[in-house]
């Protein structure tokens, strides 16, 4: 590094991929652009162990560190460093990316293909250590909105395997989108809470107090959700009340004109005309009737069809079978021997019955209509 050429800057941004050219950026953090084909690879040094090999990160990890945090709460604000604090634990070296306050503990991640279990050390060590751990990922280079949808598989994919972090299972896990940030926790509803920005740099101190809070808030909208589902449900009831009801002054409308018209009911109409029957049923008229019919044949001689109509206002129905017999004939035509049915009507038969119980029956014949018995 001696041999390169040193320039100093503020800011991430003036360091121009020029092979073999080092940027002085924080005093005792040095680095270089080496240009690609189609990206930019940063290496970094720390200056009392520039010896040693050059350690990669990326723009977005550099900003965080040194532009944002160490802005906020570092040697400008407080004369105190809050990148690249070396810790032990247990013997082990630990280099934390922002050590906000001697109480904040925060890593940055880029590369999105590190082991979990690496970072799931740098919780414990952190923790055990008095720290707050807090890990922020970058996936800047997607949408949130794509995200909040469902809509991105790839995204969703990604974020899986750091559901079963430390960082996560311990409400310290962050995720920076294109324009958005979110905090990721299994106590927030759909498992994440969308912090306005800049809220996150800005409450680091007092995420904490910030979660609780959260929490309350999204309680207090569950509770909200609830109220308007019942209200909602509520309504939709009284409103599916209304219109069955108004479905059943439609059909029964429309079952008063089939009543009077419809070949269907034509032997409804029957009833109401033969004096005999109609003094069991004369108040039941308006009820509304469904009509179906069927055939039974006998002996390949008899023929009987009925009528049935049933109340759905009631278990009123009335059974209305016309009996006939029949001859067949045979008769030739241009597309070969056809056959036909010759019917001549003999009696009718009708019921009277609501629920199981048959209240009367009756047999017409050549006009005369008798009860039997």
């Amino acid at each position: 590094m001696n041999s390169s050429k040193i320039i100093r800057i503020t800011s991430i941004q003036q360091a121009r991929p020029i092979k073999g050219q080092w940027y002085d950026y924080y005093g005792d953090i040095f680095v270089s652009v080496i240009p690609r084909k189609k990206a930019h690879h940063i290496r970094r040094k720390i200056s009392e162990s520039s010896n040693k090999k050059d350690s990669r990160t990326s723009e977005w990890h550099l900003k965080w560190q040194y532009e944002i945090i160490e802005a906020k709460y570092g040697i400008p604000m407080s004369n105190t460093r809050t990148y690249e604090q070396v810790v032990y634990h247990n013997g082990e070296k630990h280099v934390i990316d922002s050590l906000v306050d001697n109480k904040i503990a925060v890593e940055f991640q880029h590369s999105l293909g590190v082991d979990t279990e690496e970072m799931d050390k740098r919780h414990y060590a952190h923790r055990a250590l008095g720290f707050q751990p807090y890990l922020v990922l970058d996936f800047t280079n997607s949408s949130f909105k794509k995200f909040s949808a469902r809509i991105d598989s790839k995204v969703i994919a990604k974020l899986e395997k750091w559901l079963d972090t430390e960082y996560y299972h311990n409400n310290g896990l962050f995720v920076e989108f294109k324009c958005s940030m979110i905090w990721m926790s299994k106590a927030f509803y759909r498992g994440f809470y969308k912090l306005e920005s800049p809220s996150f740099e800005n409450d680091l101190l007092n995420l904490q107090t910030r979660f609780s809070e959260i929490k309350d808030i999204q309680l207090a909208e569950k509770k909200e959700r609830e109220i308007r589902a019942v209200r909602k449900e509520e309504e939709r009831a009284i409103q599916q009340e209304w219109d069955r009801k108004q479905e059943l002054v439609d059909r029964k409308f429309r079952n008063r004109e089939e009543k009077f018209k419809s070949e269907e009911y034509k032997y409804f109409r029957k009833c109401y005309q033969n004096g005999t029957i109609r003094v069991l049923i004369d108040d039941r008229g308006k009820e509304l009737f469904n009509y179906r019919s069927y055939i039974e044949d006998y002996d390949g001689k008899c023929h009987e069809k009925f009528h049935i109509y049933q109340s759905e206002d009631s278990n009123l129905c009335i059974s209305y079978s016309t009996f006939s017999t029949y001859s067949k004939e045979s008769y030739h035509t241009r597309w070969g021997q056809k056959e036909s049915k010759k019917f001549t009507y003999r009696f009718a038969t009708v019921i009277i019955s609501e629920g199981n119980e048959i209240i009367a029956e009756f047999y017409i014949e050549n006009g005369i209509t008798k009860v039997k018995v």
